[in-house]
């Protein structure tokens, strides 16, 4: 698929930081070298912070961010969508606040109201505008400067809470929860800062968070996950696994279909995001078998000849069915004639943990109250 077929910077990375070829190891020492000035920032920025040198200041509404200390995806977007969910059951208001990733526009921009979509993908981006469609009475916005998009949910909704996705490293803003998410099934590089591996910020910084979950719980390795399980008991956090599976399937047209359409059928997975593996993981547990992965940048914009690698490996074969993310659906252009292509719609559940769920979705309901609660 046209950017996939040349050389992608991304791509080449991760084979260094996780393969196991020759040449991977001998770039690394090279990765090692250049990732010696972002610890320092990193580390820098974490201490001007703790040591109160630098003050994080307090939003217009209660924050709670939702985040990670790793590259890739760690399944971010499908835990807001649960917390949004669970919040709004509870007759309490949450508007989502993201940076709005390689996103056709600039600025602070309101994606939804919390009663439509106002804005098309390409203004939006594929993260916020999916959000945006999976929780239409949920407002979202989009800003570089997560300031400016709080402002504007705190001024034209009647949001009560701010879910901030990716706010870990945002230091500027206060939060009354932090939550942070660990993904169980990275692979190699997991314990390297980067450019070395694919920690953003040292296991060490954990002890900013307020709450841990291990996200893919279900994929990980036994070992993976019980080293994880150690870490989060180390920081003094409570336990929560969590697990991601198949909610629904749909069309591109949104027709809701029998995943028993696809258990009987070939299949070809296209996703463009941060941890694809686990999505093509995901589907090979679910359907039973696993599926022809083809795999893109991280909110790679498709075009239209983007579907030759696709009908490529379909090579022509009328039961072989096509399935994608939402977030890449909401990009692609429209299929050629006899492609059947399918939208999955993940889930997560928590396995374990529970009560520390709802401990801390009061937390959120407190600090709702306790801000709307009149001073002196």
């Amino acid at each position: 698929m046209g950017a996939g077929r040349g050389f992608c910077l991304e791509s080449w990375w991760r084979s260094v930081v996780v393969g196991a070829t020759p040449w991977a190891r001998l770039w690394r020492p090279v990765l090692w070298i250049l990732s010696l000035p972002w610890a320092a920032v990193v580390r820098t920025s974490h201490l001007l912070y703790r040591w109160r040198l630098l003050h994080s200041r307090e939003a217009q509404l209660p924050i709670v961010s939702v985040g990670n200390i790793s590259v890739g995806g760690t399944g971010k977007t499908t835990v807001c969508m649960y917390i949004a969910a669970r919040l709004l059951e509870m007759d309490v208001k949450p508007a989502i606040v993201l940076r709005g990733h390689r996103r056709k526009s600039t600025g602070a921009l309101l994606v939804s109201d919390g009663e439509k979509p106002l804005v098309d993908a390409a203004l939006a981006g594929d993260e916020a505008w999916l959000l945006a469609q999976q929780l239409p009475r949920c407002p979202v916005a989009v800003a570089t400067s997560r300031e400016q998009a709080i402002s504007m949910i705190a001024e034209r909704t009647a949001a009560q809470v701010v879910l901030l996705d990716d706010g870990f490293q945002y230091y500027r803003l206060a939060r009354q929860v932090d939550l942070v998410l660990l993904d169980a099934f990275s692979h190699g590089g997991s314990d390297r800062l980067m450019p070395a591996g694919q920690l953003r910020e040292p296991y060490s910084h954990l002890v900013r968070a307020t709450d841990i979950w291990i996200t893919h719980a279900d994929l990980a390795c036994p070992e993976r996950r019980a080293a994880l399980e150690r870490l989060v008991s180390h920081y003094g956090r409570s336990l929560v696994l969590v697990e991601h599976a198949i909610d629904r399937i749909v069309t591109l047209q949104g027709e809701t279909v029998d995943p028993q359409c696809l258990i009987e059928r070939r299949t070809v997975a296209v996703a463009g995001l941060g941890n694809p593996e686990s999505f093509f993981a995901m589907l090979e547990r679910d359907l039973g078998h696993a599926p022809i992965a083809i795999a893109f940048p991280d909110h790679h914009h498709y075009e239209q000849q983007d579907w030759v690698r696709v009908e490529e490996a379909v090579a022509g074969d009328p039961s072989v069915v096509v399935v994608t993310t939402p977030k890449d659906a909401v990009k692609l252009p429209a299929p050629p004639p006899g492609l059947d292509v399918f939208v999955v719609h993940p889930r997560i559940q928590v396995c374990s943990g529970q009560a520390y769920v709802d401990e801390m979705l009061q937390r959120i309901q407190s600090a709702i109250v306790d801000r709307n609660r009149p001073s002196g």
